[in-house]
C-alpha cells in the first residue's frame, strides 16, 4: 500500500500563520473605504404595539446620514417560516428586537442619534414560558401566522402560538404502561444558553443603485441560506446579491441565517452608495441574535422488574422565542430521538415549537439533542435506583445493538454503543471510588447515552 500523504501526517492549516500572528481579518475587524457606522435601537418591551416612532431629532443631529424604521424596510425573512421583519413592523415581540437604525459618520454620533429616537408603545400580554404560551385563551404572538410562507414539511399545532407540532407513535403506550411493573413520570426543564462566540455579530452592506447590485460582507456560516433569505425578502435576483465571507471568530450555530445583515441592508438603501457597518457589542449579541432552545420536558417511562423498558412517552415544549428561525427543524430533529438509543416497543412523542416573547432560539451545538437526553437520561438513573439496579446495567439491558430496528422504523447497522459504553466506564474506572488529597473536593463519575 502506498504511503498516505495527508492521513496521519501533520498538516499546516492554510490560515494558521495568519491566525497565530494576528494578521487575519475577521468580520468584526473589517473596515471599508468611506464606510458609515450603523447603530440600532432595540425594543425595551417584550410584547407591545408600536403606536408611533419619531425620528426627527435623530435625523437633525450633525453627522447622521440615514435613519430607518420598519416603514423604510417593509420586508420579512425566515427559513422554515417567513415571519421576521428586518426592523419591527407595527409591534415588537421581544426585548432586544431591532426597532430603528442609524447610519452616521462615526460610531459615537450614531449611538447618540439612536438615543434621540422616540417610540410610544402599548403593552400586550407577555408569554415567557413555552408550555404556558400554548394554553387555550393565550393571545397569538403572530396574529398573521396563517398568511406566512411556510416550509411544506411543517405541521402547525391546534393550540395558540405553536409553530410546529411533531408527532411520533410506535405501538400503544397505554398498553405498555399497563404491562409495566414500574412507571415513573417526571417534569424536567432545560434553560436557554447563549453561544457566546469570541467574535460578536457584525455585517457590512453596500447598495449600488446604478447597477442594482447589493454587496454584503459578513462572517456567516450559511451564506447560501442567507443569500436565499435576502433574495426572497427583497424580491431581488440572487445574481444581483453578493456575499463576501471574512474569517469567522466562532459561531456554534449562531451565525447562520440573518442577524445584523437585515439592519445593514436596510440602512444601505439610504446611504447613497456608501457602505454601512453594523456591529453588535456583547450585550446586543446576547439580546438580539440567537440562543439555544429552552425546553420543558415531560418524560414517562414504564419498565419491568428486571429493568426491561416497555414504554416511554415524552412531551417537549420547545421555546422558539419570538420568531421561528430554526425551531421547526430543531423540534423535529430533537423530538424524534429524545426517548434515547433504547429498544422500546411502545413510544409516544409530541414536540411543540412554541412562540414566546423571548430572544429568538436557533441552531446550537447538538441541534436539539441534549434537551431530550437531559430528561431521559436522568430518568434512566432514577429508574435504576428504584429497581435497585446499577445505572450501567439498565442501559446495557436496553441499548440498541447491531441489527435492531429503532422505534422510528429504521434498521440499524454499525451500532457501536455497547462497546463504547463498556470502554467508557472502564476508562473512568466506574464503580471504584476515587481519592483526592485536596480538602473540600470530591470526584464524581457518571455517563449518559445519547443519539443524534
Amino acid at each position: 500500500m502506498a504511503e498516505l500523504t495527508v492521513i496521519g501526517k501533520p498538516v499546516t492549516r492554510v490560515d494558521a500563520n495568519e491566525k497565530v500572528t494576528g494578521q487575519i481579518i475577521y468580520g468584526y475587524d473589517l473596515a471599508l473605504p468611506n464606510m458609515l457606522y450603523g447603530k440600532t435601537l432595540f425594543s425595551p418591551k417584550a410584547h407591545a404595539k408600536i403606536k408611533s416612532i419619531n425620528t426627527d431629532k435623530a435625523k437633525q443631529l450633525p453627522g447622521v446620514v440615514a435613519v430607518v424604521t420598519g416603514a423604510d424596510a417593509p420586508w420579512t425573512h425566515g427559513e422554515a417560516v417567513k415571519d421576521k421583519p428586518f426592523l419591527a413592523q407595527s409591534k415588537v415581540r421581544y426585548i432586544g428586537e431591532p426597532v430603528a437604525a442609524v447610519a452616521a459618520e462615526d460610531e459615537d454620533t450614531a449611538q447618540a442619534a439612536v438615543k434621540l429616537i422616540e417610540v410610544e408603545y402599548e403593552d400586550l400580554p407577555v408569554y415567557t414560558d413555552p408550555e404556558a404560551a400554548c394554553k387555550p385563551g393565550c393571545m397569538e404572538i403572530h396574529e398573521d401566522y396563517d398568511s406566512y410562507r411556510k416550509a411544506n414539511f411543517m405541521v402547525r399545532g391546534s393550540a395558540p402560538n405553536v409553530a410546529e407540532h411533531f408527532k411520533l407513535r410506535t405501538g400503544d403506550v397505554a398498553k405498555g404502561f399497563a404491562e409495566s411493573d414500574l412507571v415513573l413520570e417526571e417534569k424536567y426543564f432545560v434553560p436557554m444558553i447563549q453561544h457566546a462566540a469570541m467574535e460578536p455579530h457584525s455585517a457590512h452592506a453596500q447598495w449600488d443603485k446604478g447597477s442594482g447590485r447589493l454587496t454584503i460582507w459578513v462572517a456567516n456560516d450559511a451564506p447560501f441560506r442567507a443569500l436565499h433569505e435576502i433574495s426572497e425578502a427583497l424580491g431581488m435576483d440572487k445574481e444581483k446579491i453578493r456575499f463576501i465571507n471574512p474569517a469567522q471568530g466562532g459561531g456554534f450555530g449562531s451565525k447562520g441565517g440573518l442577524k445584523c445583515e437585515p439592519i445593514a441592508v436596510a440602512l444601505a438603501f439610504h446611504t447613497n452608495g456608501r457602505p454601512v457597518r453594523v456591529k453588535f457589542n456583547r450585550e446586543e449579541t446576547f439580546i438580539s441574535t440567537l440562543t439555544r432552545h429552552e425546553a420543558v420536558v415531560y418524560c414517562k417511562t414504564g419498565v419491568k422488574k428486571d429493568g426491561t423498558m416497555v414504554a416511554r412517552e415524552m412531551t417537549i415544549y420547545w421555546g422558539a422565542g419570538a420568531y421561528a428561525e430554526k425551531s421547526p427543524t430543531v423540534c423535529i430533529r430533537g423530538s424524534l430521538p429524545a426517548p434515547g438509543p433504547y429498544r422500546i416497543p411502545h413510544v409516544k412523542v409530541d414536540g411543540y415549537a412554541v412562540y414566546t416573547n423571548k430572544p429568538v432560539a436557533g441552531s446550537y451545538r447538538g441541534y436539539g439533542i441534549p434537551q431530550g437526553a437531559w430528561a431521559g437520561e436522568q430518568q434512566m438513573d432514577e429508574l435504576a435506583r428504584k429497581l435497585g439496579m446499577d445505572p450501567i446495567d439498565i442501559r446495557m439491558k436496553n441499548i440498541f445493538v447491531e441489527g435492531d430496528t429503532s422505534y422510528w422504523g429504521e434498521k440499524l447497522h454499525a451500532v457501536g454503543l455497547k462497546e463504547t459504553l463498556i470502554k467508557a466506564t472502564e476508562a473512568i474506572q466506574y464503580g471504584k471510588k476515587s481519592t483526592i488529597s485536596k480538602p473540600g473536593l470530591k470526584i464524581g463519575k457518571g455517563f449518559a447515552c445519547i443519539q443524534k
